[in-house]
């Protein structure tokens, strides 16, 4: 049996601690993981030529072959490389043109941009194809020792002057320019990580739907959380203006409360603190129709096609400085609870559906369309948590937005009747013939509905 003496097992050590294999190691590998996009390419135009050229740089016929057939094999490349990048940048720009574009994640025009730049230094770096004119065309051209040397300089290290007789060794042959190494294969790189980087945003931009509408930070919760479908569903499409006396009662989500959620925590909204609010303000104020300064303003192309589609997020004009003080009526969302609002409308009771994106409020919404028949159970129901929530001026909008949106389709009289009844028996501060209103959705059913109950009452 063969046994290995500590001395041997010393010198495989040594070895292995190779300050020339240590060195080798650090280069390649850095050089696997930046060529891995385009490694063949790398070896077979660049690499591989370039060093046998290195191994016949003390044999002249053999270097003037290696030289040749790396001068046509790079003036191959290089012509591929000024198409290929090319076609990247003109893919980029035409992406830029997509209408879609502009509702993109941030990241997918972080990469385009990126992918643009690189395609033209690909062309700018290709360009140093002048340089093979220092190289033999072909085998049989007259190529002198003083262009011999220029040639070979494109590739490897600076000589060592040294005086001797002896040829050199391959340990003291003149190594690989690794910086003339980059050069070359610097264009082939920039075109690949266009590709690359034109791909990637193309991917992302494909699945923006499914991210954040920030399209900065896809979050477990975002704005317009627990609520949004109750208090955004009322009305998707214009705002909507209620005239009370010589009030004005904005409603932003397009029926008489005005309503201001901002639910972005990470960690998810604390119902009991989070409070939505209504008010009014006086005409002397001059808040004008928001209907009318909407219309009045000049429409994008993609805003005039946002409020043609079927859900519609509406639209919020703020006139500056607005006072609100004693002119409001808040409450919390965990107070709504409270008083019943899942049991009016079950829909808003899946919190493990909390919306990422519009497209869960679009589902509740359409769910919401498919709600069984509401009884006079939910019709005193939504009249008590009005009651129970909010200022006396707003228990009639408030109560009627609540229960259109649990029965939007219902034609049943007696509920208008229940109603009208119940607001009737209570003394309330309402002045019925200057109640008005400005509704302006015909594709939302809970807003017709809104409508003919205000109506009739």
């Amino acid at each position: 049996m063969k046994t290995t003496s500590p001395f041997n097992r010393q010198s495989v050590l040594l070895d292995f601690l190779n300050w020339d294999y240590i060195y080798d190691l650090i280069v390649k590998l850095p050089a696997l993981i930046l060529t891995c996009t385009y490694s063949g390419a790398y070896k077979y135009h660049t690499r591989n030529p370039i060093d046998a050229i290195r191994h016949h740089q003390n044999q002249e016929d053999a270097t003037i072959k290696n030289l040749v057939n790396f001068r046509q094999a790079k003036i191959e490349e290089l012509r591929f490389v000024q198409g290929a990048a090319t076609l990247s940048g003109a893919a980029v720009i035409g992406g830029f043109s997509w209408p879609t574009t502009e509702k993109t994640i941030w990241a997918t025009k972080m990469l385009w941009n990126w992918s643009l730049f690189l395609s033209s230094f690909a062309l700018i770096g290709s360009a140093h194809q002048r340089l093979l004119r220092h190289l033999p065309a072909a085998i049989e051209e007259d190529f002198g020792e003083q262009k011999l040397k220029i040639a070979l300089s494109l590739f490897l290290q600076p000589v060592i002057e040294e005086e001797s007789d002896t040829p050199p060794s391959d340990s003291e042959m003149r190594r690989v320019s690794r910086k003339m190494l980059w050069f070359w294969q610097c264009p082939t790189m920039l075109m690949s990580y266009s590709w690359v980087f034109f791909l990637v945003g193309y991917a992302l931009h494909l699945l923006t739907p499914i991210f954040d509408p920030s399209q900065a930070e896809v979050s477990r919760v975002v704005a317009g959380l627990t609520l949004t479908p109750l208090l955004n569903l009322p009305g998707l499409q214009h705002p909507t203006m209620v005239h009370r006396d010589t009030s004005i009662v904005n409603c932003r989500l397009h029926t008489p409360p005005v309503w201001n959620v901002n639910l972005s925590s990470r960690k998810g909204p604390d119902v009991a603190t989070k409070r939505e609010g209504f008010s009014t303000t006086r005409q002397r104020i001059s808040f004008g129709s928001i209907v009318r300064a909407l219309a009045a303003a000049p429409i994008p192309i993609t805003l005039e096609e946002w409020r043609k589609s079927k859900w519609y997020f509406g639209e919020y004009l703020t006139q500056g400085r607005l006072d609100i003080r004693d002119r409001c009526s808040q409450v919390s969302l965990q107070k709504l609870i409270d008083r019943g609002l899942f049991t009016l409308i079950p829909t808003l009771k899946a919190r493990n559906s909390l919306p990422k994106s519009a497209r869960t409020v679009v589902d509740i919404r359409e769910s919401l369309r498919l709600t069984k028949a509401a009884d006079m159970e939910h019709v005193s129901l939504a009249i008590d948590m009005a009651r129970g929530t909010v200022r006396e001026e707003f228990v009639v909008p408030f109560s009627i937005m609540l229960f259109a949106l649990r029965n939007p389709l219902s034609d049943d009289r007696s509920i208008v009747t229940t109603m009208r009844s119940a607001f009737m028996d209570v003394e309330m501060d309402i002045n019925w013939k200057e109640l008005r209103y400005d509704l302006s959705s015909e594709s939302m059913e809970e807003l017709k509905q809104f409508e003919k109950i205000m109506e009739s009452l």
